[in-house]
């Protein structure tokens, strides 16, 4: 439920050939944050308390569908995925850094000369190739449950792999509701209790409304054929935060870790027992983090933004 006291818009923007659907929220006058969610998921996926949260710091927030979710338009085509695991990239329509030029496309689109970006999972790592290859659009980082593209870190557990498979099988809408509450559960950790019904409904929604499962094929080729960012990011000189759940059994922590890693000045704040998820008991810590990190007292070693209950 929107904040009667916060001033949204809701609109579609030309990037380039696509159209993407995004949404604002506060004041234009005040320090744009970019918000880039992950695969398959639509702009609504970012809860709105968690959106609002940021605008009562002081944020005009942006939240957006990528192309090929959501109602933002997208290509057409059908990735190859047995062949891309074989190398052959010849099916794959777009790249990450594509994704990353359309949302600096959008920054553009709403005169918004640079903003802090946060993003989550997939939305990670387009926040990482928009900072490498944008860096004067972005003011500050922060890469939650995230990687490099190193073929060389651990891969997702085949628990998780295999929940992942069948919720991109899922053919009717009772099986893809319950193959995302299924799959949400072998996602998430142990520390914060699992809400089924929570997921269920949010599910329900997004099916309502948009259903895309061609564009999602599109975007997991996107990611199996990403590039290795680690030496770009080395480029990246802007304030970093990588936030990393210690029991994600789709991206392990060691990737948080070599974001971290990769990245100069960047820091590295594991959350114990958190999985690939952001339930309520984490988000108005990460809120916390967050602002701390694009204000500046992320870089103070006095301050106390990384000494919450979940540090480690």
């Amino acid at each position: 439920m929107v904040s009667p006291d916060i001033d949204v818009v809701d609109g579609r923007a030309a990037v380039g050939a696509l159209e993407l659907c995004f949404q604002t929220r506060g004041s234009r006058a005040d320090p744009a944050l970019l918000l880039i969610m992950g695969f398959g998921a639509q702009l609504t996926a970012w809860d709105e308390s968690f959106v609002d949260a940021f605008v009562r710091r002081g944020f005009f927030v942006i939240r957006y569908d990528h192309r090929d979710v959501g109602l933002s338009s997208g290509v057409v085509g059908v990735p190859d995925l047995e062949a891309c695991n074989r190398g052959d990239h010849s099916s794959v329509p777009y790249t990450l850094f594509d994704m990353a030029a359309d949302a600096a496309g959008l920054l553009d689109a709403l005169d918004v000369r640079a903003a802090h970006v946060l993003g989550a999972s997939m939305g990670g790592m387009i926040a990482q190739a928009l900072a490498i290859d944008h860096p004067g659009r972005t003011l500050s980082l922060a890469s939650v449950m995230s990687t490099t593209g190193d073929p060389g870190l651990p891969a997702a557990s085949a628990e998780a792999a295999a929940a992942a498979v069948r919720a991109r099988a899922a053919r009717t809408r009772a099986e893809s509701i319950e193959a995302t509450v299924d799959a949400a559960r072998v996602y998430a950790g142990s520390r914060f209790p699992f809400d089924a019904e929570s997921v269920r409904r949010r599910a329900a929604e997004a099916l309502d409304r948009a259903d895309r499962p061609e564009g999602r094929l599109r975007h997991v080729a996107a990611v199996r054929t990403a590039s290795n960012r680690t030496a770009a990011l080395g480029r990246v000189r802007v304030p970093t935060v990588v936030v990393h759940g210690t029991e994600d059994p789709l991206l392990p922590i060691e990737c948080g870790r070599a974001t971290a890693a990769a990245i100069p000045g960047a820091r590295f704040v594991p959350v114990p027992g958190l999985g690939h998820e952001l339930p309520d008991g984490v988000q108005q810590w990460l809120v916390e983090l967050v602002v701390a990190n694009a204000t500046g007292g992320g870089r103070d070693p006095d301050c106390k933004w990384g000494t919450t209950p979940f540090s480690v």
